[in-house]
């Protein structure tokens, strides 16, 4: 019996890690496509992937943090990092961050 709640418990851990990482990745896809906009500001794509993740997530990303570390001048990256929830109480703190980077958008004649 013992193991039966093992398996359960941790299935139910991977799937919250699982949900965490998606969360996080919507959220950095939200910031790079904001940050994409011709004439956005230089925060903007950041400011729109913290609050997606905190909208969004808030059960799923605990203590989401938000970098744009590789974006420069044509390019746009946005990494959103956080900590999946947890279950099983033994368990270490499983940690998720995923990274969206695209193009700055040009309008050209």
């Amino acid at each position: 019996m013992p193991v039966l709640f093992v398996l359960v418990f941790g299935s139910i851990n991977v799937a919250w890690w699982y949900h965490a990482r998606n969360v996080a990745l919507a959220a950095a896809r939200a910031g790079s496509d904001a940050g994409r906009l011709q004439g956005a500001a230089a925060g903007q794509g950041a400011a729109a992937a913290r609050a997606f993740a905190l909208r969004a997530g808030a059960a799923a990303l605990g203590s989401p943090a938000v970098s744009t570390a590789g974006t420069s001048a044509s390019t746009v990256c946005v990494t959103v990092s956080g900590v999946a929830p947890l279950i099983v109480p033994l368990v270490p703190d499983l940690h998720v961050s995923q990274r969206s980077c695209g193009p700055v958008e040009v309008f050209s004649r």
